[in-house]
């Protein structure tokens, strides 16, 4: 990364001594607002589980054949409704993901541009 490259000893003024191996690169803390991403990730995953446990149950039930006709419909309709919540938190869980992403990327953009600031100070 460029500030990696910033620590090399051609740019540090310090004396080569032959291979150079870069210091990690640190990553930067999360925000408050990827921690709430987060936080809505693990919330979106969780209850996705819950809805497709659900939706499992019910279509063994229904499998089995063991309900008379009112009952096999009212299972049919559960399964629908489920089907429906389950893509509106898909849909919610890639959203936030994408989000999440994007937020983490901004994040590691300003932390590398603050480390090659300090680098560039500590080098005057």
């Amino acid at each position: 990364t460029p500030s990696q490259a910033l620590a090399h000893p051609f740019i540090t003024g310090e004396r080569f001594k032959g291979d150079f191996t870069p210091p990690p690169a640190a990553a930067p803390p999360p925000t408050p607002q990827m921690q709430q991403t987060m936080a809505a990730i693990s919330q979106h995953k969780q209850n996705l589980g819950g809805l497709q446990a659900q939706q499992r149950q019910l279509m063994m039930v229904h499998a089995q054949g063991r309900l008379n006709p009112v009952q096999q419909q009212q299972a049919m309709v559960q399964v629908q409704q489920l089907n429906r919540a389950i893509a509106a938190l898909q849909q919610k869980l890639q959203a936030d993901t994408a989000s999440l992403q994007q937020q983490q990327q901004i994040a590691q953009q300003q932390h590398q541009q603050e480390l090659q600031r300090q680098q560039q100070q500590q080098q005057q």
